[in-house]
């Protein structure tokens, strides 16, 4: 396998277009490569040999072989080859979100390919399967999604074995790994997380009726802004209204904070992932006439509306169009029986409707606590 002509320069990296499949005949600690044992097998018949004494194992043995076969995608071919397997360990993970689907990961890969390289690792044993979505980008191991994905996280479906080869693969890089906005810190990560920001959200336990009767002032607002001609405009989301949403995004003031969306490939993206309707992105808007007074584009992931990007016109500022708009696509969405994320980051104004707030966590290893928890995986 040569070494990927990245900066990096690192040894056993998949060039662009190589894949690296690797598939073991394993039982109990033994274990060797399919092709090794196909000669090994192949030696016996003409020696004349019964049984196949050149595998380490016995021959009863033999009859618990597990196969394992551990995949590392770093093309789009090679992504779109894990495809039926990655949404089969999708369907069988209930707490993955849309951002774990494959048509979010692939598009991501396609769209960002210059600012991070992938580095999938997908693996499939007798006991389950588990498919990593990482990428190398400025020297790190991170997840694809560029910054466009809240909530990063592996797939895994049966045992912890699989699970835990991925990322002994992964980690054998020995490069820094980090990742933020991870919502089970648990043992589907090879190390502790620190706190970092939260997700605030209004559960669907909650009723319409009951959400509106908290929100009385936000109701009256509602009302006002449609006294003055205001119209609330549901749509599926169509390639013309997301591309003016973040044209108008791009040209809002972030308060010192980075805009996301004033980078062009981000808004590129984003109009292919809502194009692509999975999940079905929809469009809330108040507008007057051709005037837009403030928009939100939502994914509906499951039971979940998730509230991936609010804007509102500054001129309409008096109004409070933004929070007036979230209130009421809130309402609709619990009258739908649908929990509303409002995702990553605790605003006022988010917390002002909230009913919880779902912890986030961050991730951050050196290449050395990377390299050091690689060998206890090994050794596991």
């Amino acid at each position: 396998m040569k070494a990927c002509n990245m900066d990096s320069n690192l040894v056993g990296f998949p060039g662009k277009g190589e894949a690296l499949t690797k598939i073991y005949f394993s039982s109990g600690g033994s274990s060797v490569t399919a092709a090794v044992y196909r000669r090994q097998r192949k030696r016996q018949r003409k020696a004349g040999l019964a049984r196949p004494t050149a595998h380490p194992d016995s021959e009863a043995a033999l009859l618990k072989i597990r196969l394992l076969k551990i995949s590392i995608a770093a093309s789009l071919a090679e992504l779109d080859a894990l495809r039926p397997l990655w949404n089969e360990v999708y369907r069988l993970s209930p707490q993955a979100t849309m951002f774990q689907k494959f048509q979010w990961n692939r598009l991501a890969a396609e769209f960002f390919d210059l600012r991070e390289r992938p580095y999938v690792i997908a693996v499939r044993n007798s006991g389950g399967a588990a498919i990593i979505p990482a990428c190398i980008a400025g020297g790190e191991i991170k997840f694809l999604g560029e910054k466009l994905f809240d909530y990063p996280a592996p797939l895994c479906t049966g045992g912890p074995a699989a699970r835990d080869i991925a990322w002994e693969q992964l980690l054998s890089l020995r490069l820094p790994l980090r990742v933020s906005g991870i919502r089970e810190a648990d043992a589907a990560w090879p190390a502790t997380a620190a706190a970092w920001t939260g997700a605030p959200f209004v559960s669907r336990e909650l009723s319409a009726r009951q959400f509106a009767s908290s929100h009385p002032n936000l109701a009256r607002q509602v009302r006002r802004l449609k006294r003055l001609g205001v119209a609330l405009n549901a749509e599926t989301a169509t390639q013309p209204t997301v591309k003016q949403l973040y044209e108008l995004k791009a040209g809002t003031e972030s308060l010192g904070a980075e805009n996301l969306f004033g980078d062009k490939l981000r808004r590129e993206f984003l109009l292919a992932a809502a194009r692509s309707g999975d999940p079905p992105a929809e469009l809330h808007r108040f507008s007057r006439g051709e005037e837009w007074i403030a928009a939100l584009l939502s994914f509906r992931d499951g039971t979940v509306q998730r509230f991936y990007t609010t804007w509102f016109n500054p001129a309409w500022r008096r109004y409070s169009p933004g929070s007036a708009l979230l209130y009421e696509v809130t309402r609709l969405s619990l009258a739908e029986g649908l929990e509303c994320d409002y995702m990553t980051g605790e605003q006022p104004f988010k917390l002002r409707l909230a009913t919880g707030v779902k912890p986030l966590y961050q991730l951050a290893m050196s290449a050395e606590a990377a390299g050091a928890q690689r060998e206890l995986l090994a050794a596991a």
